[in-house]
């Protein structure tokens, strides 16, 4: 009985084995990309996020200070050099080298701040709000300068995940409305803002993201298309 349990006893054969890797393998051809493409995108989806955060704290600190200001990792809360006649008029922070938790008064950490003076060149006052820079996240506020003192009138700020493939601007002639601009080869590019940021316009105060006004922007260093574009 126990030769006969032994004759009909089967496995899989070669050809069975080969047809299941094969599937396998099919399954994951499709499966990977559709993954890596959601989480480019859940990536992007926090670039926006944190563009939006640092914009609300750029608000706030125009009605404490009647001005913008830049980040600053340096020190504790309204502590910072800030921004102005004498200071820098754009600081990047690079949250894809570490997290940036928020500036407290007892703690240094990341914040937007800002130093405002008047037309003689005087330090009128300082301010600053905490702001935390998520790991993986590079952020840019870049303010105008040369107005006779009164620098901090505008600014643009722009965003951009290292394991994304898009940049965020808002400018602060429209700080209700983002521009983007896209290229996938920025995935995996971190310590630097890939993507090509304007100048500032204090002149005639257009938006440095769509000088034209067409939706189309400014060149943005995307791929296929180089432009920003309107976010709708």
């Amino acid at each position: 009985m126990l030769q006969k349990l032994r004759n009909n006893s089967k496995g899989f054969t070669l050809i069975e084995l080969m047809i299941v890797i094969a599937i396998i393998g099919i399954l994951a051809a499709i499966a990977v990309p559709q993954f890596m493409t959601y989480r480019v995108r859940a990536n992007n989806t926090a670039t926006v996020a944190l563009a939006k955060q640092i914009n609300s704290s750029l608000a706030a600190l125009n009605s404490d200070l009647a001005a913008y200001g830049i980040l600053d990792t340096t020190a504790n809360l309204q502590n910072s050099p800030g921004a102005g006649t004498t200071g820098p008029v754009n600081n990047p922070v690079y949250g894809s080298t570490q997290a940036w938790s928020a500036a407290t008064a007892e703690t240094a950490g990341c914040q937007v701040t800002g130093t405002y003076y008047n037309a003689a060149g005087t330090e009128i006052n300082k301010s600053g709000v905490g702001q935390t820079i998520p790991f993986g996240i590079d952020a840019n506020i870049r303010i105008d300068a040369d107005r006779g003192g009164l620098d901090g009138q505008q600014y643009l700020l722009v965003t951009e995940h290292f394991k994304g493939n898009r940049a965020i601007g808002i400018s602060s002639v429209m700080p209700d409305v983002l521009y983007y601009v896209q290229n996938a080869a920025w995935t995996g590019l971190g310590s630097v803002i890939n993507a090509t940021v304007p100048d500032i316009i204090p002149a005639n105060e257009e938006n440095p993201l769509d000088t034209a006004g067409d939706d189309t922007g400014v060149p943005g260093g995307g791929m296929p298309t180089d432009h920003w574009h309107l976010m709708k």
